[in-house]
């Protein structure tokens, strides 16, 4: 967690410009089950909706496609760093509230002496459905770059800006297992209200209700539990710029 830690800290500082490669667009093709429609609504909806969700579709003749997502036409921003640690990279998965998938330049030089791979999906913005899109996009992101590459699984994060914050503090509580912590920048939701916490007593992965219980501690938030207001998307945007090095892409503003 102090890498991480540290991560934030230069973040807010503003460190400067690093002049190092930006990553490149690429695409993935493997699927995982962590991602799989089943699955997510096991972890993010509580378990009677969960259970009663194939029966409300077989009811209108529907079914749940085994993944929400095409890979086929959907692309990432991945960015390596200079250097593989002994133990692995550690992962950084962002999810940001636009649909552009960039690479914060000013954060090359942190990630860069972390050993982190970044990764991102495109078309993820505000605008896109929790679970039809971004949530599975991420875990797709993570699932991916650790097939293809050797990844420390104590060093995998999550995180996000404004609205992808949001999404991030969710992946995180559902998926304990994969993110070690999380980075929520400018935006959260309370926990037991928007964002359902697992209850030991009712989920049917007893470990998993157990981490998500301490993933609750373990989360880094930047921001205050209201999340950035639209009277204050002026100011995101600025404080954004001023941190990352990088224009905000899109127009969202929450």
């Amino acid at each position: 967690m102090l890498r991480v830690w540290l991560v934030i800290a230069a973040i807010a500082a503003g460190a400067p410009a690093y002049a190092a490669s930006p990553g490149e667009l690429v695409t993935f093709d493997r699927y995982g089950a962590l991602s799989a429609n089943v699955e997510l609504a096991r972890r993010t909806m509580t378990p009677l909706t969960a259970a009663e969700l194939p029966v409300r579709l077989a009811a209108l003749g529907k079914g749940l496609r085994e993944q929400p997502v095409d890979l086929a036409v959907e692309s990432f921003w991945l960015r390596l760093p200079d250097r593989q640690p002994a133990a692995g990279y550690g992962l950084l998965v962002f999810v940001a509230p636009w649909d552009e998938a960039v690479f914060p330049r000013r954060w090359g030089a942190v990630l860069d002496d972390a050993g982190m791979i970044f990764v991102t999906a495109a078309r993820s913005g505000n605008d896109h459905d929790v679970r039809g899109r971004r949530m599975p996009l991420a875990l797709l992101a993570a699932h991916n770059v650790m097939a293809r590459y050797r990844v420390d699984p104590a060093r995998i994060y999550v995180s996000g800006f404004s609205g992808g914050a949001r999404i991030a503090e969710r992946l995180a509580l559902a998926y304990p297992d994969l993110f070690r912590g999380a980075i929520l920048n400018a935006g959260s939701d309370p926990l037991g209200g928007v964002v359902a916490v697992p209850r030991r007593a009712t989920c049917s992965n007893a470990s998993v209700a157990a981490a998500a219980w301490s993933m609750r501690r373990a989360s880094l938030i930047r921001s205050g539990s209201a999340g950035t207001p639209r009277a204050r998307t002026r100011s995101a945007r600025r404080a954004w710029s001023t941190s990352t090095g990088t224009s905000w892409p899109g127009a969202a503003t929450n």
